[in-house]
Formats: structure tokens, C-alpha cells, sequence
């Protein structure tokens, strides 16, 4: 998995990670999970997908030239995001 970080339309951190999350396990972003570096300040917008993005997609959705569809389906206790790219 990589993780990649984004401000201002600018890519900040590319990161491979081996750690996967886990059914059972809290996803903690803005800090770590015991509660040391934790973020001050707003994120105006988060985007989860399942797949990467390439810096000319992050770059037409900072421009507003581009939007996320999103799709929620609920079942039992799993939510399930299916984001799409799409043209505005």
C-alpha cells in the first residue's frame, strides 16, 4: 500500500507501507494511535479511494476541474466507499 499526502494540490509524502488494517483495528489519522503527535488544525477535505491517484488527477481535483462520485453501501456493519473520477 502507498500512502500518499497532498497539500494544496502539492504531493508532500510518498510512502510504502506494509501495514495493512485489520478488521478489528482503529484507523487514526492526524496522529499516532497512542495519542503522540497529534494534528492542530482543519482538514478541509479527506479523499479514502481504492486505488491511486496520479499527480494530473490530485492536481484537476485541487483545480475543482475534477470531483469525486461517491457510492455508500451499507451492509450489516460494514460501510463500503466506492469512489469514482469524474469530469466537472
Amino acid at each position: 500500500m502507498i500512502i500518499e499526502i497532498y497539500v494544496n494540490g502539492e504531493l508532500i509524502l510518498s510512502k510504502q507501507s506494509i501495514r495493512f488494517l485489520s478488521d478489528n483495528q482503529a484507523m487514526t489519522l492526524g496522529g499516532a494511535a497512542n495519542n503522540q503527535g497529534l494534528f492542530s488544525g482543519r482538514v478541509y477535505d479527506l479523499v479514502l479511494t481504492e486505488r491511486a491517484f496520479n499527480k494530473e488527477e490530485v492536481k484537476d481535483l485541487y483545480n475543482g476541474e475534477r470531483r469525486i462520485v461517491t457510492a455508500i453501501k451499507k451492509s450489516a456493519e460494514l460501510i463500503m466507499f466506492t469512489n469514482s473520477y469524474a469530469t466537472v
